[in-house]
């Protein structure tokens, strides 16, 4: 009968290896024992590399759960394999048994983490092929001699082996398989994520003109408010009102009322400073945030656009007719008032002012 003779860590060997030797070592004392011990050690001796040492010991632990299942094993090995497969357990610092990996198991959440896990896996299970093609391997080249019950053992262990493989193969389809839909998942998020963000700035857009809406003006001035508290700035709000534009309208029909309001917005308002929140503020209304602005500088900003709309003239219905005028109201931010004062002060100036006519405009400053 072939022996096996002890096994040394080789020079450089970790100490966990030389731990594992240690633990395997009880194994020798029966025939059986030292059988198991003998392919166990060769794996020990190939995989060397920390990234495979966890998948070998992995499969060390279920191969000796095999030998215990067989109810023909030598009652003192199945005792010593007991003892070492306790200690392998403390040694490598087990939880309790999880339950068995399924492919819903394996589905992580779909993120950049669940891929590296996903690869890190295959990895693992490339390793667990490899441990099982060497333990085959040793088991052929094992020599029996003529003990019917080391054959017999052989034999089983054979059976395990390619049990184990087998078992392997199914995990890694459905890794394959998890991966896929992983992918899927993630592609799938990041379409839902842009078409979020599309929809969210829909949402802070007007439609017609292209500028900011109410909703993202009343947000912005907020935000000049705060600026305004902390830093001391000044702060100019204006409101245009385009003059006639219902008459537009009417005679005209909705597109023609729809084009000066383009108009407006690609030629008047883009004639303020880059960082001035233009904004569709109602049906016929624009508004304008200007912040670190005094009175006279936005006064300046509103005149240039009132002498732009007179200049300019828009294409309706084969006729080319001047741009409606605009009537406006110019204010300027109170510190330690709230933005709803501001604007409401704003309102009731120019809805006063177009009560006189056309082109009308006025400087509602806040009370002293």
């Amino acid at each position: 009968m072939n022996r096996t003779a002890p096994l040394a860590p080789m020079p450089g060997d970790n100490l966990e290896l030389e731990s594992l030797l240690r633990i395997l070592d009880g194994l020798k004392k029966t025939a059986e024992g030292a059988m198991l011990h003998s392919f166990i050690a060769r794996g020990v001796q190939k995989f060397r590399e920390p990234e495979m040492q966890g998948a070998f010991l992995s499969f060390t632990d279920r191969l000796l759960e095999r030998y215990l299942a067989n109810p023909d094993a030598d009652p003192a090995t199945r005792v010593r394999v007991k003892m070492i497969q306790q200690r392998l357990r403390l040694y490598r610092g087990d939880e309790p048994a999880a339950p068995p990996v399924t492919a819903a198991v394996l589905a992580p959440a779909p993120d950049s983490k669940s891929m590296q896990m996903a690869r890190q896996m295959a990895t693992a299970l490339t390793h667990g092929q490899e441990i099982d093609d060497l333990l085959r391997a040793s088991l052929d080249a094992f020599d029996t001699g003529s003990d019917p019950g080391l054959a017999a053992l052989r034999e089983q262990l054979k059976r395990g082996v390619n049990e184990l493989l087998g078992e392997h193969r199914t995990l890694q389809q459905n890794l394959v398989t998890t991966r896929q839909e992983v992918r899927v998942l993630d592609d799938s998020r990041r379409e839902l994520a842009e078409r979020l963000n599309k929809a969210r700035a829909h949402t802070q857009v007007d439609e017609l003109t292209g500028l900011s809406n109410r909703e993202a003006f009343l947000k912005q001035l907020d935000a000049e408010v705060g600026r305004a508290k902390r830093y001391g700035f000044s702060l100019a709000v204006a409101v245009l009102d385009v003059d006639g534009l219902n008459a537009v309208n009417k005679r005209y029909g909705q597109a023609a009322g729809d084009a000066v309001l383009s108009t407006y917005a690609a030629e008047v308002m883009s004639q303020f400073r880059g960082y001035d929140l233009i904004a569709r503020y109602g049906g016929d209304e624009f508004a304008v945030l200007l912040p670190n602005t005094q009175k006279d500088g936005a006064a300046r900003a509103m005149d240039k656009a009132r002498k732009l709309v007179a200049s300019t003239y828009i294409e309706i219905q084969g006729a080319s007719i001047p741009l409606p005028s605009f009537s406006s109201v110019l204010t300027l931010y109170a510190h330690g008032e709230a933005p709803a004062t501001l604007l409401r002060r704003a309102d009731e100036a120019l809805l006063h002012a177009k009560q006189r006519g056309r082109a009308q405009s006025v400087v509602a400053l806040p009370p002293r």
